[in-house]
């Protein structure tokens, strides 16, 4: 409701005076005259530093809401703690999260994941499964490197896609290609496997932050799930524009 909104409602009796003051006061709380947006996504539960138990308590919180919920950096050990009593839940070992799907979100857009052939795999799947949760198609393209131009050309649903993760390892130059002959928004992803060089994927990460080829933007060393998160941002976004263009097409017939 905005103010003009407000001080009608007031004249018109249909709301008091007390009331209107309570819905004036929450600006000073940032909360007028703007409608929160809904969140759209899963509930998300980072399994680093936290207890079994804790873990356990949390997602059963979550999930008597009816919310979908993705945790990350999840050992078996976790996954053994909820799942008797939740047997739609699914574990996946490479990526270390543990999903469970109460509603399936309407699949949407297209994200392409393209893995260097020295690249590690658990931040790819992570990133896999995350984007998933959100309701993206998600495709993933392995062993993509230098050499592989010509598939990148022959690939039409690189081209589709929404934005692209490129998990990369240390000297690597898959994001600066993706970037560069397909104009899409890239997410590199620098992992921890590769050189023995490269200590805990900090080359990796020089390599990609240093990168001058624009429409590329880096996250963390092994940084699945952040990739996958924003990925998803720049896939919803998208899809929302398409359904204000076709609406708005539609009223004007």
């Amino acid at each position: 409701m905005n103010l003009n909104t407000l001080l009608q409602a007031v004249r018109d009796g249909t709301i008091s005076v007390e009331q209107a003051e309570e819905s004036i006061s929450s600006v000073c709380s940032g909360s007028f005259p703007y409608t929160p947006v809904e969140y759209a996504g899963p509930r998300v539960i980072n399994c680093s530093g936290r207890r079994c138990d804790e873990f356990r308590d949390l997602f059963t919180e979550l999930a008597a809401q009816g919310d979908n919920i993705i945790a990350i950096h999840a050992s078996q050990a976790y996954y053994r703690a909820i799942m008797q009593n939740y047997r739609k839940a699914r574990y996946n070992q490479t990526a270390r999260t543990i999903s469970l799907q109460q509603t399936v979100p309407a699949e949407s857009g297209l994200i392409t994941i393209a893995i260097s052939p020295v690249a590690g795999m658990q931040p790819a799947q992570e990133a896999a499964e995350t984007c998933q949760m959100f309701g993206a198609a998600t495709q993933c393209i392995y062993n993509l490197d230098a050499s592989c131009i010509g598939r990148i050309y022959a690939d039409e649903r690189i081209m589709q896609s929404s934005s692209i993760i490129a998990v990369m390892g240390v000297g690597d130059v898959t994001a600066s290609m993706l970037a560069s002959i397909t104009q899409k928004p890239v997410i590199a992803v620098p992992t921890d496997s590769g050189s023995g060089s490269d200590i805990n994927g900090i080359a990796a990460l020089l390599s990609s932050a240093e990168v001058q080829t624009p429409g590329i933007v880096t996250a963390g060393v092994n940084g699945g799930f952040a990739a996958g998160y924003f990925a998803s941002l720049i896939n919803s976004a998208i899809e929302e524009g398409r359904k204000n263009v076709l609406q708005g097409f539609f009223r004007t017939k």
